[in-house]
């Protein structure tokens, strides 16, 4: 025990001066978050921006612009080049416009005069159909009777839809498996060509507390990078801390543990350097791939959702995501009991397989 306090200790000095593994450990994992999340948040927001051209200037014009303003699907903005509308609109550079023009005509149905006509302006292009319906819905309700109301009720989902409940979880886990190949496998494999272990066993120590010194150093960055990215969303895209921590961290802990086992196994199994770093990029594209790190695997085939079960940061991703944010607890824990029994099997069988390959 002494022995692995030692190696704990010197692993987390070892780390202290390793600027290139502290970037990629704490600075890259949340320039993605950012940088990712942020402009998808954005474009996640339920707004259509809608351009307009007021031509009368009048207190009726100003009612329906205030009207179009308070319309939380509607995002009004005074249209910069009146005299080139058209052209915006034919090269998809403005999508709709809305022209508030003079009128001096009857309303057929209520027999009094209009003093202004609304005309919505848009594109053929196909993507734009479903924003064009929704604003000429939302414009010619402004004449519509207001005599009858329907009543509406918002009920609340009591979930986060957003794209940041794909990526955050996303995120934690392929920074863990990160560590795990190359914060760990990488380093024992440079360490034993460079005779590193020769070294050690002439002062009498076994692989255990070596090992476990460095799987130790490595949970400590694995949990706080976890803590750090939750926080960063907590902070930045408002979401809930109310989940079952204990929960999160076990997922934290049996994710960090297989990824860190399957390091060990591609260390030891790798000839050399190079051939380490092969196997490595051969191993980590495919799952942060397949994994549903940067979008819902829901979107794949049925057979290709198939083989990302095979993949254990798949499983870490469904199971954060679950308690994170539909609300699993130890009360309904076996909504991902199936995502827990892989990802200990992966952590049991890749720690073990890996000690016992793993010679001086």
């Amino acid at each position: 025990m002494t022995k692995t306090w030692i190696f704990f200790k010197l692993r987390m000095l070892q780390l202290r001066y390793d600027k290139t593994a502290l970037f990629f450990s704490y600075i890259f994992p949340v320039i993605l978050l950012t940088g990712i999340g942020y402009p998808m948040e954005l474009m996640n927001k339920a707004e259509i921006k809608l351009h307009y051209i007021d031509q009368v200037q009048s207190e009726a014009s100003a009612k329906v612009i205030q009207y179009l303003h308070d319309n939380a699907l509607v995002n009004l903005i005074v249209d910069p080049e009146p005299e080139a509308y058209q052209q915006r609109l034919k090269a998809n550079e403005l999508k709709q416009l809305l022209l508030i023009k003079p009128a001096d005509n009857t309303n057929t149905s209520t027999g009094t005069k209009t003093e202004l006509a609304l005309e919505l302006v848009t594109n053929d292009e196909a993507q734009n159909v479903i924003e064009n319906q929704a604003l000429n819905n939302v414009v010619n309700a402004y004449f519509t009777s207001q005599s009858q109301h329907v009543a509406q009720k918002t009920i609340s989902a009591g979930s986060v839809t957003s794209y940041i409940t794909i990526l955050l979880p996303g995120l934690i886990g392929m920074t863990l498996l990160i560590i795990g190949l190359n914060g760990f496998g990488g380093v024992l494999i440079e360490e034993g060509h460079e005779g590193l272990f020769r070294n050690i066993k002439t002062i009498d120590a076994s692989p255990l507390p070596f090992l476990s010194g460095l799987l130790f150093s490595r949970l400590v960055v694995c949990f706080s990078i976890a803590l750090s990215l939750f926080m960063i969303g907590i902070f930045m895209f408002n979401l809930s801390w109310q989940f079952d921590l204990f929960l999160w961290l076990l997922i934290v802990l049996l994710g960090s543990c297989a990824f860190l086992g399957i390091g060990l196994i591609i260390a030891v199994l790798s000839p050399s350097v190079n051939g380490f770093n092969g196997i490595v990029n051969f191993v980590q594209l495919p799952f942060v791939v397949f994994s549903g790190v940067f979008f819902s695997i829901s979107a794949f085939p049925d057979w290709l959702q198939w083989v990302t079960q095979l993949i254990p940061l798949t499983h870490m991703n469904i199971a954060l995501h679950a308690v994170m944010f539909d609300g699993v607890n130890m009360t309904n824990v076996a909504e991902i009991g199936k995502e827990l029994a892989v990802l200990s099997f992966w952590c049991l069988a890749s720690l073990y397989i890996g000690w016992k390959r793993f010679k001086w």
